[in-house]
């Protein structure tokens, strides 16, 4: 009997690429991946309590590998809730490298961040709320100074506002000074 058992495990199979392909894991669906997501929020998401039912979040979104390495920064009245919609806007359970379904192009680099941290062993990102603010104003500056400030840090940002520094000299960095003649103003070459 034992020799029988050894000789049905010693016994090797080849597979072709057909087959291989066949054992790859199914991609998962909406419900799976809601159910999934539902289980890892707590590990997903660092909120400290609001200031009161007017309290807007300033968070940010980070590869959990290293929370320090901020992707995005946002702001909602419901960090929860915005985080489940980040994930579903994601649509992780589609095959599709670029998310057609987001309508504005400057905003679709976010959700293929999302995807491509999925595709790598089905990681999803990490949220930290930084802050709340009470007047929506204030959030909004507040929102817009932390961009600046990780920009500067030289973070990959994918925020709107974050490309749009990237692409305006900061007023603050000092500017070369101007070269200087060595001539004479009148003076000509020969």
């Amino acid at each position: 009997m034992l020799s029988l058992v050894n000789a049905r495990i010693s016994r090797s199979v080849s597979l072709d690429a057909d087959a291989v392909r066949t054992l790859e894991p199914a991609p998962e669906t909406p419900a799976l991946i809601a159910r999934r997501v539902r289980r890892e929020l707590p590990f997903l998401l660092s909120e400290p309590p609001g200031e009161g039912e007017d309290a807007i979040a300033l968070y940010t979104l980070a590869d959990p590998r290293d929370v320090r390495c901020v992707r995005y920064v946002g702001q909602t009245r419901a960090p929860r809730r915005r985080y489940l919609q980040h994930v579903r806007t994601a649509r992780l359970w589609l095959t599709a490298d670029t998310p057609w379904w987001v309508r504005l192009p400057r905003l679709r680099t976010l959700y293929v961040w999302i995807r491509e941290l999925y595709a790598d062993e089905r990681r999803l990102p990490f949220m930290l709320v930084m802050d709340w603010c009470a007047p929506e104003a204030q959030a909004r500056a507040r929102e817009r100074q932390l961009i600046a400030e990780l920009a500067r840090r030289g973070l990959p940002l994918l925020n709107i506002e974050a490309e749009r520094l990237r692409q305006t000299p900061d007023p603050t960095a000092s500017k070369p000074a101007p070269a200087r003649r060595s001539r004479a103003r009148g003076a000509r070459r020969s």
